[in-house]
Protein backbone atom coordinates (compact mmCIF):
# COMPACT_ATOMS: atom_id res chain seq x y z
CA UNK A 1 0.00 0.00 0.00
CA UNK A 2 2.70 2.80 0.87
CA UNK A 3 4.43 1.61 -2.43
CA UNK A 4 1.19 2.35 -4.29
CA UNK A 5 0.75 5.53 -2.44
CA UNK A 6 4.70 6.56 -3.69
CA UNK A 7 4.20 6.12 -6.79
CA UNK A 8 0.70 7.87 -7.03
CA UNK A 9 2.69 10.87 -5.38
CA UNK A 10 5.56 10.42 -7.68
CA UNK A 11 3.01 10.77 -10.81
CA UNK A 12 1.57 13.55 -9.18
CA UNK A 13 4.76 15.24 -8.56
CA UNK A 14 5.78 14.25 -12.28
CA UNK A 15 3.08 15.85 -13.59
CA UNK A 16 2.65 18.69 -12.28
CA UNK A 17 6.52 19.72 -13.03
CA UNK A 18 5.60 18.81 -16.71
CA UNK A 19 2.67 21.13 -16.27
CA UNK A 20 4.51 24.17 -14.42
CA UNK A 21 7.27 23.65 -17.28
CA UNK A 22 4.66 23.50 -20.16
CA UNK A 23 3.04 26.43 -19.01
CA UNK A 24 6.51 28.24 -18.60
CA UNK A 25 8.42 27.31 -21.88
CA UNK A 26 6.39 25.28 -23.96
CA UNK A 27 3.01 26.71 -24.41
CA UNK A 28 2.29 29.35 -27.15
CA UNK A 29 1.72 33.04 -25.79
CA UNK A 30 -1.19 33.67 -24.31
CA UNK A 31 -1.45 38.26 -24.25
CA UNK A 32 -3.85 39.36 -22.30
CA UNK A 33 -4.75 43.13 -23.38
CA UNK A 34 -6.79 45.54 -20.97
CA UNK A 35 -8.87 48.06 -22.50
CA UNK A 36 -6.78 51.03 -23.86
CA UNK A 37 -7.43 54.43 -22.27
CA UNK A 38 -7.38 57.23 -24.63
CA UNK A 39 -6.09 60.41 -24.95
CA UNK A 40 -6.00 63.56 -27.16
CA UNK A 41 -2.36 64.91 -28.31
CA UNK A 42 -1.65 68.83 -28.21
CA UNK A 43 -0.76 69.14 -31.76
CA UNK A 44 -2.35 69.85 -34.96
CA UNK A 45 -3.11 66.24 -36.45
CA UNK A 46 -6.31 63.87 -36.21
CA UNK A 47 -3.71 62.41 -33.44
CA UNK A 48 -4.50 59.81 -30.66
CA UNK A 49 -2.57 58.71 -27.53
CA UNK A 50 -3.38 55.00 -27.14
CA UNK A 51 -2.40 53.95 -23.51
CA UNK A 52 -2.27 49.97 -23.62
CA UNK A 53 -1.53 47.48 -20.94
CA UNK A 54 -0.73 43.71 -21.87
CA UNK A 55 0.41 40.82 -20.17
CA UNK A 56 1.71 37.28 -21.18
CA UNK A 57 0.71 34.10 -19.72
CA UNK A 58 1.86 31.60 -22.39
CA UNK A 59 5.74 30.32 -22.27
CA UNK A 60 6.66 31.68 -25.88
CA UNK A 61 7.44 35.23 -25.97
CA UNK A 62 4.98 37.91 -27.27
CA UNK A 63 6.11 40.39 -29.74
CA UNK A 64 3.70 43.60 -29.99
CA UNK A 65 4.96 44.33 -33.79
CA UNK A 66 2.29 47.31 -34.54
CA UNK A 67 -0.73 49.01 -33.96
CA UNK A 68 -3.35 50.50 -35.81
CA UNK A 69 -6.54 52.87 -35.60
CA UNK A 70 -9.41 53.32 -37.97
CA UNK A 71 -12.04 55.86 -37.26
CA UNK A 72 -15.41 55.12 -37.38
CA UNK A 73 -18.58 57.56 -38.23
CA UNK A 74 -22.38 56.21 -37.11
CA UNK A 75 -20.78 52.09 -37.72
CA UNK A 76 -19.29 53.03 -41.01
CA UNK A 77 -15.32 53.45 -41.64
CA UNK A 78 -13.80 56.63 -42.83
CA UNK A 79 -10.60 56.76 -44.60
CA UNK A 80 -8.63 57.94 -41.65
CA UNK A 81 -6.27 55.44 -40.16
CA UNK A 82 -3.63 56.10 -37.31
CA UNK A 83 -0.11 54.50 -37.30
CA UNK A 84 2.16 53.92 -34.15
CA UNK A 85 4.57 56.06 -34.51
CA UNK A 86 5.73 56.89 -30.76
CA UNK A 87 6.36 55.44 -27.69
CA UNK A 88 5.69 57.81 -24.79
CA UNK A 89 8.42 57.59 -21.93
CA UNK A 90 5.80 57.35 -19.02
CA UNK A 91 8.93 57.77 -16.49
CA UNK A 92 10.21 61.11 -17.74
CA UNK A 93 8.61 64.02 -16.11
CA UNK A 94 6.10 65.97 -17.88
CA UNK A 95 3.27 68.34 -17.60
CA UNK A 96 -0.31 68.19 -18.04
CA UNK A 97 -0.35 68.20 -21.80
CA UNK A 98 0.22 64.99 -23.17
CA UNK A 99 2.99 65.87 -25.98
CA UNK A 100 5.57 68.45 -24.56
CA UNK A 101 8.93 69.58 -24.97
CA UNK A 102 9.75 67.58 -21.65
CA UNK A 103 8.06 64.37 -22.23
CA UNK A 104 10.88 61.58 -24.06
CA UNK A 105 9.82 59.82 -26.61
CA UNK A 106 11.08 56.68 -29.08
CA UNK A 107 10.03 56.08 -32.59
CA UNK A 108 7.66 52.79 -31.87
CA UNK A 109 9.35 49.35 -32.18
CA UNK A 110 8.50 46.34 -31.34
CA UNK A 111 8.00 45.63 -28.05
CA UNK A 112 9.05 42.23 -26.64
CA UNK A 113 7.05 40.29 -23.75
CA UNK A 114 8.05 37.35 -22.11
CA UNK A 115 6.47 34.66 -20.21
CA UNK A 116 4.41 36.33 -16.84
CA UNK A 117 5.86 40.18 -18.09
CA UNK A 118 3.76 42.77 -18.33
CA UNK A 119 4.00 46.04 -21.02
CA UNK A 120 2.49 49.15 -20.18
CA UNK A 121 2.83 51.71 -23.19
CA UNK A 122 1.46 55.06 -24.11
CA UNK A 123 1.48 55.06 -28.00
CA UNK A 124 1.25 58.00 -30.17
CA UNK A 125 -0.50 57.22 -33.24
CA UNK A 126 -0.82 59.41 -36.07
CA UNK A 127 -1.68 59.28 -39.88
CA UNK A 128 1.27 58.76 -42.05
CA UNK A 129 2.75 61.75 -43.59
CA UNK A 130 2.08 60.87 -47.41
CA UNK A 131 -1.39 60.65 -46.64
CA UNK A 132 -2.34 64.38 -44.99
CA UNK A 133 -4.03 66.85 -45.47
CA UNK A 134 -6.91 64.83 -44.20
CA UNK A 135 -10.58 66.03 -44.97
CA UNK A 136 -11.89 67.98 -41.90
CA UNK A 137 -15.12 66.97 -42.93
CA UNK A 138 -14.39 63.21 -42.16
CA UNK A 139 -12.24 64.04 -38.99
CA UNK A 140 -15.47 65.54 -37.46
CA UNK A 141 -17.63 62.48 -38.27
CA UNK A 142 -15.36 60.49 -36.38
CA UNK A 143 -17.61 58.78 -33.47
CA UNK A 144 -15.75 55.54 -32.89
CA UNK A 145 -12.34 53.57 -33.37
CA UNK A 146 -11.27 50.46 -34.24
CA UNK A 147 -8.10 48.87 -32.79
CA UNK A 148 -6.10 46.36 -34.65
CA UNK A 149 -2.68 44.77 -32.89
CA UNK A 150 0.05 43.13 -34.58
CA UNK A 151 1.54 40.26 -32.63
CA UNK A 152 4.54 38.36 -33.84
CA UNK A 153 3.96 39.49 -37.04
CA UNK A 154 -0.26 38.46 -37.29
CA UNK A 155 -2.20 40.65 -37.36
CA UNK A 156 -5.35 40.63 -34.75
CA UNK A 157 -8.00 43.04 -36.50
CA UNK A 158 -10.84 44.63 -34.50
CA UNK A 159 -9.38 43.44 -31.01
CA UNK A 160 -11.32 46.44 -29.39
CA UNK A 161 -13.81 48.51 -31.20
CA UNK A 162 -14.92 51.60 -28.96
CA UNK A 163 -17.11 54.69 -28.97
CA UNK A 164 -15.21 57.96 -28.66
CA UNK A 165 -16.95 61.19 -29.68
CA UNK A 166 -13.62 63.00 -28.17
CA UNK A 167 -12.10 62.21 -31.59
CA UNK A 168 -13.39 66.21 -32.70
CA UNK A 169 -12.63 67.86 -29.73
CA UNK A 170 -9.84 70.17 -30.73
CA UNK A 171 -11.06 70.67 -34.43
CA UNK A 172 -13.64 73.50 -34.21
CA UNK A 173 -14.43 73.31 -38.39
CA UNK A 174 -13.25 76.11 -40.98
CA UNK A 175 -9.89 74.82 -39.92
CA UNK A 176 -9.81 76.48 -36.27
CA UNK A 177 -7.77 74.02 -33.75
CA UNK A 178 -8.08 74.87 -29.97
CA UNK A 179 -6.34 73.30 -27.55
CA UNK A 180 -7.46 73.49 -24.14
CA UNK A 181 -4.33 74.85 -21.43
CA UNK A 182 -4.66 71.66 -19.12
CA UNK A 183 -4.87 69.53 -22.11
CA UNK A 184 -7.63 66.76 -22.77
CA UNK A 185 -8.65 64.32 -20.25
CA UNK A 186 -7.84 60.48 -20.99
CA UNK A 187 -11.38 58.62 -21.84
CA UNK A 188 -11.57 55.03 -19.88
CA UNK A 189 -13.33 52.16 -21.12
CA UNK A 190 -12.96 50.10 -17.71
CA UNK A 191 -16.50 48.57 -18.30
CA UNK A 192 -15.19 46.80 -21.45
CA UNK A 193 -14.25 43.47 -20.89
CA UNK A 194 -10.03 42.26 -21.21
CA UNK A 195 -9.27 40.67 -24.55
CA UNK A 196 -6.96 37.39 -24.72
CA UNK A 197 -4.87 37.09 -28.05
CA UNK A 198 -3.54 34.06 -28.85
CA UNK A 199 -1.86 32.23 -31.79
CA UNK A 200 -4.13 31.27 -34.69
CA UNK A 201 -2.58 27.58 -35.14
CA UNK A 202 -0.71 25.90 -32.14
Amino acid sequence: MTSWLALVVSLLALGFSFFQYWRSSLSPYSLIVMPPAISQANDDLPSLIVHLALTNTGGHEAVFTDLVVRGVSKGKEVPIVLHAQKILDSKAKYSALPLTEDRLFTVFLPVLIRHDESAYLDVYCAPFADKLPLSESAVLAIDGLVFDLWINGEEKAAVFKLGYPDYRDKFKGNGIIEIPKSGFAPRWYRETAPVRIQPRFF
